[in-house]
């Protein structure tokens, strides 16, 4: 169990790494390109789920995009800490 867990931690963690690392490149592409291909594997997630008739649409949307959203949050912070 302990082994799943040092996994996952640095899995995001080379995530986040890597999309702070993007994220600080001169053109704005490469920071979200990380952000389009956790969106891309979210809407898999929701439209497998969406004809099972399993949960709600809307809250599968918002609970399969928040490492979307983080992704997104730490590319807008980088992006301004480098324009000043």
């Amino acid at each position: 169990m302990t082994l799943i867990a040092i996994y996952a931690v640095a899995l995001y963690g080379a995530l986040f790494f890597g999309e702070f690392y993007l994220a600080g490149q001169k053109p704005f592409w490469p920071g979200l390109v990380l952000p389009a291909i956790t969106f891309g594997m979210a809407m898999v997630n929701v439209i497998s789920y969406a004809g099972s008739g399993y949960g709600n649409i809307v809250s599968n949307f918002f609970t399969s995009n928040v490492v979307t959203f983080l992704l997104l949050i730490l590319y807008y912070v980088r992006r301004r800490s480098i324009k000043q």
